[in-house]
């Protein structure tokens, strides 16, 4: 999955989003990634997560929505609360450590 998102991470119509916390997103995270705290917001309801996106004016219609924490257990949560709000969402599997092993290895070979 790290790969297939690699090539379409700059695809206009995919969003992604990194739900770790702020520390964590700032030491690094994925190209284009809009950063949603949820270990501070704790969104754990479908309407949580709705009411939070309509909030923030987050245009995620007719888009493919890809979620990720540090490894990828929290954001299937979260991505199966975007899928009952109505949303294209997918949770990135393995999350960010398997997007920055997939990334490391494909420099090694540059």
């Amino acid at each position: 999955q790290s790969e297939e998102l690699d090539r379409i991470k700059f695809d206009q119509n995919v969003v992604i989003i990194d739900i770790r916390c702020l520390e964590d997103y700032a030491d690094g995270h994925i190209e284009r990634a809009i950063h949603i705290d949820n270990e501070k917001l704790q969104l754990q309801s479908a309407e949580a997560v709705k009411q939070y996106v309509w909030n923030m004016n987050f245009r995620l219609a007719e888009k493919i929505v890809v979620v990720y924490w540090e490894r990828g257990g929290r954001s299937v949560y979260f991505a199966k609360y975007l899928q009952e709000c109505g949303y294209d969402a997918l949770s990135l599997s393995g999350g960010y450590r398997a997007y920055r092993k997939y990334a490391m290895q494909k420099f090694k070979y540059i």
